[in-house]
């Protein structure tokens, strides 16, 4: 299995025809205000709407596996582990497939770089494809630390 790109963005709109897709706002920085509790991670609700972490798969020539597991594993500025979304990409049918995965909201532990790592499972392995990286900024007094 090949990884072609991923993306976190705003918008996700779907040519009916085509089935191409069109990524709006992609996403690089986050800031918010509210007030903060002392308790970490906080879940911070993106609405009015979801974000979209878009991913594309295609098939080796090589005629490897047609379905494996993958993963996108949303990381703090500490590298932690906040977030882990499973799912298949099942490459039987046709050579090729887009993943879109729909974010709700995100943990925010403190200000920083947080890290969304891409990666499959090849036998007991995961294999790292990409890291989108994105900022998220709390616009008020300091964290307490």
């Amino acid at each position: 299995m090949r990884h072609n790109w991923s993306v976190f963005c705003r918008t996700l709109l779907e040519d009916t025809k085509s089935k191409n897709p069109s990524l709006i706002e992609v996403t690089e920085r986050i800031s918010f205000r509210a007030p903060l509790s002392d308790e970490r991670p906080i879940h911070l609700p993106l609405l009015p709407r979801p974000f979209f972490l878009v991913s594309n798969w295609r098939r080796n020539e090589d005629g490897d596996c047609l379905k494996y597991l993958a993963r996108a594993r949303f990381l703090s500025p500490q590298k932690l582990e906040l977030l882990n979304l499973e799912h298949e990409v099942d490459l039987e049918l046709q050579g090729k497939m887009r993943v879109n995965g729909e974010i709700g909201s995100l943990p925010y532990t403190t200000n920083g770089t947080y890290e969304f790592e891409i990666a499959y499972k090849d036998g007991s392995d995961w294999i790292p494809v990409a890291s989108i990286p994105l900022e998220i900024v709390h616009e008020g007094p300091p964290d307490p630390d």
